[in-house]
């Protein structure tokens, strides 16, 4: 009996995982048709097209966690709270410009979905291509439920390289080289 509940409880708890999967692909791909179709129209200006793209996007990514994510833990224990919440916002604009100035080279490519993978029951990885005229790249879009049970996306991995450890790397280098001032400063540049 106590075996039939646990294995009633494990096929609930799977059908459930998979529909957060598909629920949270489902999400995905409405917002990269709908940023495609922003970045499509002729009609907006390109100040237009990135307040949409923006809207778009903002509400399923975690800057906050990002920001984190971004900086040794070491580095984080260097800043003040002041300091902290400062790199978290220049951060966020940061990733805000990167993210628009690499869609302004979009020219009709696809997106395909190659599978989805939970990892740890709080952890979702959604495996896409891009496909390009010359080469595909794949991406995988990470997610984590916040304190508010949202799925949102925490890091992304493209071509096999993470965002976020990208970011840890580069800024672990100016600190390492310059101090956490000079991280403050390079950020404030180039807003």
């Amino acid at each position: 009996m106590f075996k039939k509940f646990i294995m009633v409880l494990l096929c609930g708890a799977m059908a459930l995982m998979a529909d957060d999967l598909q629920s949270i692909q489902g999400d995905l791909r409405q917002r990269i048709d709908a940023i495609t179709a922003h970045l499509s129209d002729k009609t907006l200006t390109q100040a237009d097209k990135n307040q949409k793209i923006l809207s778009t996007a903002e509400p399923i990514l975690d800057f906050t966690l990002m920001s984190q994510l971004s900086l040794d833990k070491n580095i984080r224990a260097k800043l003040t709270p002041e300091q902290l919440k400062e790199f978290s916002m220049l951060f966020e604009k940061e990733l805000k410009d990167s993210f628009l100035t690499k869609l302004e080279s979009y020219s009709n490519e696809k997106i395909e979905f190659t599978k989805n993978t939970q990892p740890q029951p709080n952890r979702i990885s959604i495996f896409s291509v891009i496909k390009g005229k010359k080469e595909d790249m794949e991406v995988v879009f990470k997610y984590y439920p916040n304190a508010s049970n949202v799925w949102k996306i925490y890091d992304l991995e493209i071509a096999g390289v993470s965002l976020m450890q990208t970011y840890r790397t580069q800024f672990s280098e100016i600190v390492n080289k310059d101090g956490v001032l000079a991280l403050l400063e390079k950020l404030r540049q180039k807003q």
